[in-house]
């Protein structure tokens, strides 16, 4: 046997048993001889892979990706952006890139980060409703007394409604 059989064979046989450590398989190892290929958007593109997707935001200064859905038009991704806010971004699945729509962007307060921000200045809530751009809350006080309070759904802000009041 000439050593390029020989060079092959042993290329073969790694090339296998990376893919069985990877868990790929064997029909994995048979696309390990070749060499990667671009991933280039087009029109009649592949949806890319997830992790290509995740790897493109995260180029973009993104990081703590904790949700990717599938939305009409697009991936629906939860994730921090470069200053630690969490927003929601919209992404073409085709290409990695980030779509401009209505509802996406810094993402608002969910039930559970309202307790928690609530909780933080010793209050629980007990009905919340958002109206005027913002989440009037109904919460009670340690002393057991129900306050009107707004919380602003983008930033967390807590303020306090007028002392006589009946706003909620």
């Amino acid at each position: 046997m000439g050593l390029g059989v020989m060079r092959d064979i042993f290329g073969t046989a790694f090339a296998a048993a990376l893919a069985s450590l990877l868990g790929l398989g064997p029909s994995g190892a048979a696309g390990l001889s070749v060499g990667p290929a671009a991933y280039q958007a087009a029109a009649e593109a592949p949806v890319l892979p997830l992790w290509l997707v995740r790897f493109k935001l995260r180029q973009r200064g993104y990081q703590d990706i904790s949700a990717v859905t599938v939305a009409d038009d697009g991936l629906a991704v939860r994730a921090h952006d470069r200053w630690g806010r969490d927003v929601r971004i919209l992404v073409d699945p085709k290409s990695g890139d980030e779509i401009a729509r209505a509802g996406y962007g810094i993402a608002p307060l969910d039930a559970g980060e309202l307790a928690t921000r609530l909780a933080s200045v010793g209050l629980v809530p007990v009905s919340a409703a958002y109206r005027d751009e913002v989440l009037s809350v109904v919460a009670r006080d340690r002393d057991g007394i129900d306050r009107a309070v707004r919380v602003d759904p983008v930033t967390g802000t807590i303020w306090f409604a007028r002392e006589g009041s009946d706003e909620v």
